[in-house]
């Protein structure tokens, strides 16, 4: 072989193997980019590093400024051990809501902490822990907290009321007694504008529009004293337009009997009782009248003899209220009634709404609640009361979703807050003194469209803060009103 065969042989095999290995590089370069892109695309189920929540913070900030605060400020830290990130709420100052966004928040549990500020002070907080796992969540709950507040386990605390002037306002101080049974003895001042009514309520009454405080001293045998403050905004009345003809035709879900529902007719396990306690601090006419037969499905309401004639009414009470003309008649059906006896839901519900809309009245359905512990039948019990509402064009008043969203909120153990909405552990079908008020407001909230959180009556049976509790989430499910 001669030498420029060789020579053409070494080059022809390097340029073979510079190829070879711009081949290599170039599989390489191929192959780590499709594992970048595989990388990016992955969607691992066993972390959520990647994945982010948009969170919308939303307050209604109304119960402070008829406190009589002017809140100038509010901010909103978002913090866990790997994220931090604060702003400023905006501030609509003629409908006293705050809201805010934050965007990009990783996955996870945090501490929200939000400050209401007067004048560069901090006036109000309100924390809470919240955890994120959908791409969007809002907050609209807070529970707000006076700075330097009394101790949370004290017998009293500070209250923000509203009022009407010259209405009276009944206003409870604390309990009677303490823990050891002993008389607790109130002392207020300035001793104006209200009337004692036994030893632990006052009923307060002004004339004159503007914001007022009275210091409250509660002196325990022991000669412990407690102090709070009662801010009590005096308003103009506004005018309202609401429904005061009502009737109410349905069973004991309406208007239970018997002593855990108090003496004689049983008058606070009546929605009809709260709904008038409601009107008159509104200032409100009302005329509530109930037609109750116990046990009662819309079957047994139109003909008390089973099977009654779909095309020949009863004789029964019920009709007879219906054909007294009332201007609303707001129809109940019996528990669970759509997820039992389906068919006669939709048989007897058109029967009685034909009916009531024949005597001039217009019909609305109660939509009560699934069985304690049962909610799993509010989801078909909610669809069925839609469809027929709509197809006969029927308003109708979710009281059912105020259960359930509070037994979906509830993070007691136990699910105590969610039941103490009932009457009892033997009882899975009534609800307490402090259900019975919470289906009042809902009641109210849809005929009046006045935020339960703005409304001051409170049963007695229901502690401030289950109080306000309940009037939150009503605030945040019924948000319907009533249209004529």
């Amino acid at each position: 072989m001669s030498k420029n065969d060789t020579y053409q042989n070494l080059s022809s095999l390097k340029s073979n193997n510079k190829n070879f290995h711009n081949m290599k590089i170039k599989l390489f370069l191929s192959i780590l980019s499709l594992a970048l892109i595989l990388s990016c695309n992955k969607d691992d189920d066993s972390g959520q590093s990647n994945k982010e929540t948009k969170l919308y913070i939303t307050h209604n900030n109304k119960i402070i400024y008829d406190g009589g605060f002017l809140i100038s400020k509010a901010t909103t830290t978002l913090k866990n051990d790997t994220y931090q990130n604060s702003f400023d709420l905006k501030i609509d100052h003629d409908t006293h809501i705050f809201d805010g966004t934050f965007s990009k928040i990783p996955y996870g549990e945090y501490t929200l902490e939000t400050k209401f500020y007067e004048n560069d002070k901090i006036q109000f907080y309100a924390d809470t822990i919240i955890k994120l796992d959908n791409p969007e969540k809002t907050i609209d709950n807070l529970i707000f907290k006076k700075v330097n507040q009394s101790d949370p386990n004290a017998i009293i605390k500070d209250q923000f009321l509203s009022v009407n002037k010259n209405r009276n306002l009944t206003i409870t101080l604390g309990p009677d007694k303490d823990t050891d049974g002993n008389s607790i003895t109130y002392i207020v001042t300035p001793q104006e504008n209200f009337t004692w009514e036994g030893t632990a309520s006052i009923v307060y009454k002004n004339n004159t529009v503007g914001n007022y405080s009275l210091a409250v001293t509660a002196k325990e045998t022991n000669n412990k004293e407690t102090s709070a403050t009662i801010t009590i905004a005096v308003k103009e009345p506004v005018f309202l337009e609401a429904p005061s003809d009502v009737l109410f035709v349905g069973n004991s879900l309406t208007h239970p009997y018997g002593p855990r529902w108090g003496g004689g007719n049983s008058d606070k396990g009546a929605v009809k009782y709260h709904l008038q306690q409601i009107y008159n601090e509104l200032n409100l006419a009302n005329n509530f009248v109930e037609a109750i037969r116990g046990g009662a499905s819309l079957k047994r309401h139109y003909g008390y003899n089973n099977p009654p004639n779909p095309d020949t009414p009863g004789n029964t009470y019920e009709i007879d209220s219906i054909k007294a003309q009332h201007n609303i008649t707001v129809l109940q059906p019996s528990l669970d009634e759509p997820f039992n006896d389906l068919e006669d839901f939709k048989t007897y519900g058109k029967i009685f709404i034909d009916l009531i809309r024949a005597e001039n009245s217009i019909p609305i359905l109660f939509h009560p609640w699934a069985l304690k512990n049962r909610q799993r039948t509010y989801e078909g019990n909610l669809r069925e009361t839609t469809k027929l509402c709509d197809e006969l064009g029927v308003q109708f008043v979710d009281v059912g979703a105020v259960v359930h969203q509070i037994y979906l909120d509830d993070t007691t153990p136990d699910k105590a807050l969610y039941h103490r909405l009932y009457a009892g552990d033997s009882d899975n079908t009534h609800l307490s003194i402090e259900g019975m008020y919470m289906v009042g407001l809902s009641f109210a909230k849809f005929f009046t469209g006045v935020n339960a959180i703005d409304i001051n009556y409170r049963v007695e049976e229901a502690d401030i803060e289950y109080a306000n509790m309940i009037k939150r989430t009503v605030d945040q499910v019924i948000t319907n009103r009533y249209q004529n």
